[in-house]
Formats: C-alpha cells, sequence, structure tokens
C-alpha cells in the first residue's frame, strides 16, 4: 500500500531530465533492475492464538454482507487509481470492465491497457501510461503462493483467503516503469490495510526514490515486535458504492512520509465507515479476564425502531473494572426502573455471567465486534448509539390532545385516532425504512393517517409530534383532506396543535 506514495519521487527526476539535464540516471533505480521487488520473501511466523480468542473465528468478522455489499462485489468491480495533489494514491472501484485471469498459482488477475495521472505535476507530464491493476485473491504475493503463510489452516480458516491483495505498474513519460504494491482490503469486513512498505531508496537529483520494498508483516515493529499485516489499525474502508474511504491519520502520515501503518489504543472500537479505529484482527494480550477487559468503563444503551416495543430505553453502562453493571430501563412517560448486576463468571471472551440483587443469573454477551451487548439473547445495547425516542405511535398511545373544546383521542397502541366521533387509523410512517422514508434524525416523528369514517372517508392527514413527555403537542397537516401524494410532499407544513392531557 505504501509505494503509491512515490510517484512524485520518480515523475520529478524524469521531468528535470526531459528539460535537459545532463545528470547521470539509471532508470533501473527504480523499475526494479537493481532490486527484484517481486522476488518471494522469507515467510514470517504464523501467530498461535487459542481457538476461543481467534477473531478469525469471530462470527461478525465472518459476515460476506458485512458493509452494505457482499463480499462478491470484488469480483465484479475494478480498480481505478490516481494521486492527488500531495501524492496520496487515491482509489475507487467500478462496474465497467473486466478483469483477466494471470497467473493462476499466484491468485493472479490483470486489467492492463489502462491509463491514469497524478496532480502532483501539470499536464501533459502528469499522465500514466500502459497501466496495469494486478489483483491478487487469497494470496500475499510478498510471499510464496504455496507457503504456509499463504496457505496454511489455523482452527480450519486460511487466514489469507478473505484478503484481495493490489499492485500498479505503468509508464510515466517515457515509459520508465512504476511498480507500486496498493494495499490489501478484507471481503468480509470491507476494511482497508497496508501490507507492504518501502525499505530502501537511491537518490536520484536530490529526490529520494523507492528501490526495494517488503511486507509490513516482517518490515514493520511496532516497540520491537512485527505483527501480521492484518492486526494494524485499518487504514480506509470501501463503501457500498465502490468509494474508498481514506483514514485522516494515515494520509496525513503519507503527506509527511512516514509509512509505517500503526497500532493505536487497543480499547478504541473496531475501524468503521467515517470512524478510525482498531483492526478487528488485533489480538489483545489481555492479562485476567477478556470479557471484563471489553466492555470496562463502557455504555451501551438501545431502542428497538418497531411499533409496540419502540417505547422502551434501555442503558447498560459499565464499571470502570467491569465487574458491576448499572441499567436503566425507562418506558415513555414512566419513571426508570434501575437494576445492578455484579459479575461471577466469564465463559469466553464474549460471553460473561452476572447475577442481579436477587441472586438471578443472567448471561451478558457481546457481539459485532464488541459493539453490540445482548441479555439472554435479546438485544439490550448498542455502543455509540444515538436516541430519537419513540416512534409516532408508541408515543401517543393511550393519549389524549385538546385543542380548544374538540379532543382528539389515541387508541392504547397509539394507531388509531377518533375525532368528532370519526376515526382515523394509521396507514405508514415512523419506521424510517418503510413507504414514505422519514429522515429526520430528532425525538420528533411524522406520520399519515387515513381517514376511516364519516365525511370524505379515505382522505390522509399528516402528523407530528412537539416536545418532551411533560409538554407533548400534535400537529397536523394544513388541509386535512387532500391525496396521499400530496402529504408526503407537505408533510412538513402544520398548522394548529392540540396540547396533550396525560
Amino acid at each position: 500500500m505504501r509505494y503509491k506514495f512515490y510517484l512524485l519521487y520518480i515523475l520529478l527526476p524524469l521531468f528535470l531530465l526531459s528539460c535537459g539535464s545532463k545528470m547521470p540516471f539509471d532508470p533501473r533505480a527504480y523499475n526494479g533492475s537493481i532490486i527484484d521487488n517481486t522476488a518471494p520473501e522469507v515467510e514470517p511466523e504464523i501467530p498461535q492464538v487459542d481457538k476461543d480468542n481467534d477473531p478469525f473465528l469471530f462470527p461478525e468478522n465472518n459476515n460476506p454482507d458485512a458493509g452494505g455489499f457482499n463480499a462478491s462485489k470484488f469480483n465484479e468491480w475494478t480498480l481505478y487509481t490516481y494521486f492527488d495533489g500531495k501524492n496520496v494514491a487515491r482509489h475507487e472501484f467500478r462496474n465497467d470492465k473486466n478483469w483477466t485471469p494471470g497467473d493462476v498459482s499466484k491468485g493472479e488477475y490483470k486489467l492492463s491497457g489502462q491509463s491514469t495521472y497524478t496532480e502532483v505535476v501539470n499536464p501533459p507530464v502528469n499522465k500514466i501510461n500502459d497501466v496495469t491493476y494486478y489483483m491478487y485473491k487469497g494470496k500475499n504475493d510478498h510471499f510464496l503462493p504455496d507457503s504456509d503463510y499463504n496457505t496454511k489452516p489455523i482452527h480450519d480458516v486460511v487466514r489469507m483467503e478473505r484478503f484481495v491483495f493490489f499492485r500498479f505498474t505503468g509508464s510515466p513519460l517515457a515509459g520508465d516503469a512504476l511498480d507500486n504494491r496498493l494495499m490489501a482490503i478484507d471481503t468480509m469486513t470491507k476494511l482497508i490495510f497496508a501490507y507492504s512498505k518501502p525499505t530502501e531508496f537511491k537518490d536520484v537529483l536530490g529526490q529520494k526514490v523507492p528501490t526495494k520494498w517488503e511486507s509490513v508483516d516482517t518490515a514493520t515493529k511496532v516497540s520491537g515486535v512485527s505483527y501480521p499485516f492484518y492486526e494494524y489499525d485499518p487504514i480506509g474502508v470501501v463503501s457500498p458504492n465502490g468509494t474508498v474511504e481514506l483514514f485522516p491519520q494515515y494520509v496525513k502520515d503519507t503527506e509527511n512520509g512516514y509509512y509505517d501503518p500503526r497500532i493505536g489504543d487497543p480499547s478504541r472500537d473496531v475501524a468503521t465507515y467515517g470512524k478510525p479505529g482498531r483492526s478487528p484482527y488485533y489480538v489483545v494480550a489481555i492479562e485476567g479476564d477478556p470479557f471484563l477487559y471489553s466492555v470496562s468503563s463502557k455504555k451501551f444503551s438501545y431502542r428497538k425502531n418497531e411499533y409496540a416495543v419502540s417505547d422502551m430505553f434501555y442503558e447498560y453502562i459499565f464499571a470502570d473494572d467491569g465487574k458491576t453493571i448499572t441499567s436503566t430501563e425507562i418506558k415513555w412517560n414512566n419513571n426508570p426502573e434501575v437494576n445492578t448486576y455484579t459479575h461471577k463468571s466469564t465463559t469466553n471472551p464474549k460471553l460473561a455471567v452476572y447475577v442481579d440483587s436477587s441472586g438471578r443469573e443472567i448471561e451478558f454477551s457481546l457481539h459485532n465486534n464488541n459493539l453490540e451487548l445482548q441479555e439472554a439473547g435479546r438485544i439490550v445495547g448498542l455502543s455509540g448509539f444515538k436516541d430519537i425516542g419513540p416512534l409516532f405511535a408508541d408515543r401517543v398511545k393511550g393519549l389524549t390532545f385538546i385543542f380548544g373544546k374538540k379532543k382528539m383521542i389515541f387508541s392504547d397502541d397509539g394507531k388509531t385516532m377518533t375525532a368528532s366521533g370519526y376515526s382515523w387509523q394509521l396507514l405508514y410512517g415512523g419506521k424510517r425504512n418503510g413507504i414514505w422514508k422519514i429522515t429526520s434524525t430528532d425525538i420528533n416523528d411524522k406520520v399519515i393517517y387515513k381517514k376511516t369514517s364519516g365525511a370524505n372517508s379515505g382522505s390522509f392527514v399528516g402528523f407530528k409530534i412537539e416536545g418532551d413527555n411533560k409538554s407533548d403537542i400534535v400537529k397536523w397537516t394544513d388541509n386535512s383532506f387532500v391525496k396521499e401524494t400530496d402529504i408526503k410532499l407537505n408533510i412538513s407544513v402544520f398548522s394548529d396543535s392540540h396540547s396533550v392531557v396525560k
């Protein structure tokens, strides 16, 4: 991944030479003639980890549909790369070409005859011709394809099988070759890793030109210790539309000429879209209880986004040592119920038994890279959850709203409203993935009810609720008797309001 940054050093000397420089220059300094950068390296020792702690076995790391798209997309997409003004390689995946099989033993695929550019220099010298992209499926091309590193299973899982590795060659200016390893992508989590880095350079016209690249597994060390490339912090993530997000720390390091991947605070959450973090495969060296380590000082909260249950809010806060849980359950318009749980035993790194004040034992488990907390198989909390309150029907169920001498009475499930002797039935809305999509992220909810009796039966009205559980009001659209399509268009226009009667 790290080789893409050196295009500046390659193009600048070429540009100077094209202007008549008489200084001697050996193009082999960067085209692989001095050092063969494709020669297989001596493979590192395969890290050992006990089966219960092996992250390659965790369910959340084995979901091909994680990230909002299936892993098979990497069979359909092809890669496009260009270099921005600070010489950081920018990538995107496109669905407009096809890979051609290469060396089958290496899991190699090619896309030849392409071109790209760099923003480091101006046209016409910024163009790169004869570009070939290489994709290696399940084989780290730093090592022999049949090496233990690439083929040996650990706990019945071959680690490399989930990764695809990308390499780039091209000819800037007069045809002198580039050969950059680009990145490794985990097809399960869709996270991107740096798997290669430059280790030797040649001074060419005052510029450092890389002449050798090595595997991150052997060339990068943290406090003197080498790690597999997939245990370092991810440098980015691939989105469902094929765009590539590069994390800020990686971009900053690249711009400043720092080429080693990092391992940050292992207590961080796993990296995801818009949120840098640790690798899901980083094995934390934990002294003591691994479950307590994972939950210490963490807060999990949750409200299910479905009618009949969205009026329940759950919050679980773990003590600094993880041994005590303070849970709060709040039913809308009711007083909170607070409970305390004490740690009894840990079954495995993802499962522990706690005891409540009555002596009842409850199993708590971690899922989705420790971002989800379950109690006896039921989701009770998500790390970083943003609460938007109950859905409309759950918020108004059983309530009466008044406006002058008029009353608006909602049924016990909130799905039927009566006013002036006529009935209105909840049609849709409030479920943010429903027919009518609601994009607001605040507590206010908007819905559509259909009149089921009386004059203008079959017409529609849009409602929303404002306030909090102590001072709620209901508002509705200006014209209550309009077409369903008009309600969709004008749902944000509200007039009269009714105050709540508790």
